[in-house]
């Protein structure tokens, strides 16, 4: 039967009983956002993006409700320019940032590349 708990072994002692840390991954969340020019509503990823053609790891909790952002599907794919409009969605992502530029305050301190 398996077990929650461990000893860890230090110089020839077995410590004490712990609790095993959870090993379930953290939940997958998303960026909602608009776009900036045809108010469509997108989920985008938050944990991986590109920057330009590559594809890069975002940092946790990088961007907030009202950065704007280039967004796209696929590493080659055209930008188009998008405001946060909330953070930590349960929604499945369909585009990712591209961080090459911004972000910007603002939908247009923004231009679609």
């Amino acid at each position: 039967m398996a077990s929650n708990e461990y000893r860890e072994q230090n110089g020839g002692t077995l410590g004490a009983l712990t609790a095993c840390p959870s090993c379930s991954p953290p939940a997958n969340t998303s960026y909602k956002v608009i776009t900036c020019s045809q108010n469509f509503t997108f989920y985008v990823d938050d944990t991986t993006g590109f920057q330009g053609n590559q594809q890069v790891l975002l940092l946790p909790n990088a961007y907030s409700v009202g950065d704007v952002l280039w967004i796209k599907q696929t590493a080659s794919g055209p930008a188009k320019c998008a405001e946060i409009i909330a953070v930590n969605q349960p929604d499945p992502s369909t585009y990712y940032f591209d961080i090459s530029s911004g972000p910007w305050t603002v939908c247009n301190q923004c231009y679609s590349p």
